[in-house]
């Protein structure tokens, strides 16, 4: 967009697509391409610049396209460059044109950018507290009209024609999954992307099917982040907490500008501490000043090293005091004794040991109110047929001083999870067989950290996916492209109603690895064994696995308190 306008320009946004931009670039990348302001389309009174060029990104919202037609009667710039993060209509289009009595516009284009890009694996769209539509009539819904339009920005942008699936028995993933397909066959000459198109799945899940994940406490250091401060458009603020320096108070964490965060953000907290050990240890080693300055040259030699030292050393800090606070919390609040017993609850049926547990960590004052409450619910939602044991915890969170709003939480998140009769088995209860394999399967994984032995939901559908083994009655098929076979996709988007976490994406950020890492492998097993036979030697191997990715998206990331907004909103 940037670089289709030469020389100074002023740069226009609305609310959202400040958002996606933000996230993916800072001001100081964007000034450097000779934008002259960065403004808001809304503000009430922008100044007059009619000497510059103007380029609009924003939504092609109905409210928008009625700003642009009122200050294209009278212009505030030398030209108006016009793009749109998602499709625009031809209503839309025709209002502009005949607001453009100037000839001003210089150009119209839509860029599909209609979400946030949180990882390299995944996209949110900002949208919180959405369970209304759970029980709403979704047909003629305009929440789920904007998800799908969202949703096919995701799609156009990455170019791909998908084959959907949805999952049973929730109503939203099927209406949702129809609202896509109606509306990719209304555009279809935009979806005609031929060869382009290597194939891709698009599944969408409803959070219904695994209110387990968002009620565990974290363990990988994006997700403790979101769980112990927030994370918002990758800022965190610590502005709560006592004792923060005043240049903490607001910490900016983007995967793309900081090195340290990118390589860690999915490590557990165990090798989190082993990395921070090593970045102090490498700029303690690297800016330690021994010698005397006595000479202009050491002078000029300090001087050239010192915007790199600051830099490092705003980056060593900022992870020095969000770890350094997280460590607090975990001793002050016996997150570790926590951890286990949750864990221990999520993937074992021990109902006496486990109330038995319970009970005993909700009369410990050192435990906080909100990791007494969460322990209560995953009890609640794995036991909900002992009504009995629940109503003894209920009085015991009682006991504590906690509102009547949260005591209704056991019951919500039973009436939540039960409201539909989903073929998925969270707490792997099935048969004796069924927890037998999950255990197995932990045990061949060498998972030894009694911290992370649940795994979400998504990591078993994604197992299934990939082994063709997903049930097509649970998970059926809206074929739309039928051109690519379910085979052979190269793609898959998954899609989850009502909030995805920071500890699915991890899953499926490991996921992606363990890929790239089998394809690696095959490509040098098929290499040695045929560098020297030419005559039989041909990419079909090489073709079938290149680029295979899994991205995961949803309308919020939830943390456990955004979580139990969603459930208090449920009915």
């Amino acid at each position: 967009m940037l670089s289709s306008v030469e020389g100074f320009k002023i740069l226009l946004l609305d609310d959202k697509t400040t958002q996606f931009i933000s996230i993916l670039f800072s001001q100081t990348e964007i000034l450097g391409k000779e934008v002259f302001l960065v403004d808001k389309i809304n503000k009430s009174r922008r100044e007059e610049i009619k000497h510059l060029q103007a380029i609009f990104f924003i939504q092609p919202t109905n409210e928008n396209i009625e700003i642009l037609d009122s200050e294209l009667s009278e212009p505030k710039y030398a030209g108006y460059h016009l793009f749109f993060s998602n499709i625009l209509n031809q209503n839309q289009l025709g209002s502009l044109a005949h607001s453009d009595k100037h000839r001003i516009v210089k150009q119209v284009q839509e860029f599909y950018i209609d979400y946030l890009a949180i990882n390299e694996s995944l996209f949110q769209f900002n949208i919180p507290k959405i369970s209304h539509i759970f029980n709403s009539s979704l047909e003629n819904d305009p929440l789920i009209d904007s998800l799908a339009d969202r949703i096919l920005s995701v799609l156009l942008s990455l170019q791909t024609r998908p084959n959907i699936r949805f999952q049973t028995p929730y109503k939203t993933t099927q209406i949702l999954a129809q609202k896509i397909e109606s509306k990719i066959r209304k555009q279809n000459q935009l979806f005609d992307f031929s060869r382009k198109d290597q194939g891709s799945i698009l599944l969408i899940l409803d959070r219904r099917s695994d209110p387990l994940t968002p009620l565990l406490n974290q363990w990988t250091y994006q997700a403790m982040l979101h769980e112990f401060f927030g994370i918002k458009s990758n800022i965190i603020s610590l502005k709560h907490l006592t004792g923060i320096r005043k240049d903490m108070e607001e910490i900016v964490l983007s995967p793309k500008e900081d090195h340290f965060y990118h390589e860690n953000m999915f490590k557990n907290f165990g090798d989190l501490g082993d990395s921070m050990k090593n970045l102090v240890d490498d700029f303690s080693k690297k800016y330690k000043i021994t010698q005397n300055i006595q000479s202009i040259e050491e002078m000029k030699a300090f001087i050239s090293k010192y915007s790199e030292f600051r830099s490092s050393s705003i980056s060593v800090s900022k992870h020095v005091t969000l770890v350094s606070e997280m460590s607090r919390q975990i001793e002050a609040n016996s997150l570790f004794k926590v951890s286990e017993i949750e864990q221990d609850l999520a993937v074992s049926q021990q109902q006496k040991k486990h109330f038995s547990q319970i009970s005993e960590m909700l009369e410990n004052r050192q435990i906080s109110d909100k990791d007494a409450l969460r322990l209560a619910l995953i009890y609640s939602l794995r036991y909900h047929q002992n009504t009995q044991n629940i109503f003894t915890l209920l009085s015991l969170l009682g006991n504590r001083g906690l509102p009547e709003r949260d005591l209704a939480l056991l019951s919500q998140i039973q009436k939540f999870f039960h409201s539909q009769k989903s073929s998925e088995d969270i707490f792997h209860n099935k048969s004796f067989f069924t927890s037998t394999k999950h255990a197995i399967k932990r045990k061949l994984q060498d998972i030894d950290n009694v911290f992370t032995q649940h795994s979400p939901l998504i990591s078993d559908i994604v197992s299934r996916l990939q082994s063709n083994t997903l049930s097509e009655k649970n998970y059926p098929f809206l074929l739309i492209n039928p051109k690519k076979s379910q085979s052979s996709f190269k793609t898959l988007i998954i899609f989850i109603i009502g909030g995805a976490t920071y500890h699915e994406a991890a899953t499926i950020h490991m996921s992606n690895l363990q890929l790239d890492q089998n394809f690696l492998n095959s490509n040098s097993n098929f290499n040695s064994k045929n560098q020297n036979d030419n005559s039989f030697f041909n990419f079909s191997k090489l073709e079938k696995n290149q680029n295979f990715q899994i991205i995961l998206g949803s309308n919020f990331i939830h943390n456990f308190s955004s979580f139990l907004d969603e459930i208090h909103n449920f009915r």
